[in-house]
């Protein structure tokens, strides 16, 4: 289950893993490279977190899952600056290689 923190902050919005979902299915909408995602795996360790992919592929199709991810995702950055800085929260991947820039990169 997720933390009682972590719940307060994606609800009444959505629960977290389908926040979780809805941010990856919207990745290009939060990535400043305009990422996308292709592939999701999911672990449930109860039969009820079925529901929670459900959910998310139901707001989706309606056009209702991007508002409700944005405005979680907004309390749970504002979480993370509370708790860490603007300063840091903006540095902390700097001087940082992406993984195609490794020289342990296996092709």
């Amino acid at each position: 289950e997720p933390s009682r923190k972590l719940r307060s902050l994606t609800l009444p919005d959505l629960e977290p893993m389908s926040h979780g979902l809805g941010w990856l299915w919207n990745l290009e909408e939060f990535d400043a490279e305009k990422a996308s995602a292709h592939t999701v795996q999911i672990g449930f360790a109860r039969p009820v977190d079925l529901d929670q992919c459900v959910v998310p592929a139901y707001l989706q199709g309606k056009g209702e899952l991007l508002s409700r991810v944005k405005a979680a995702d907004a309390r749970l950055r504002q979480a993370e600056v509370d708790a860490l800085g603007e300063d840091w929260t903006k540095t902390c991947y700097e001087g940082i290689l992406k993984c195609d820039k490794s020289k342990y990169l296996v092709k």
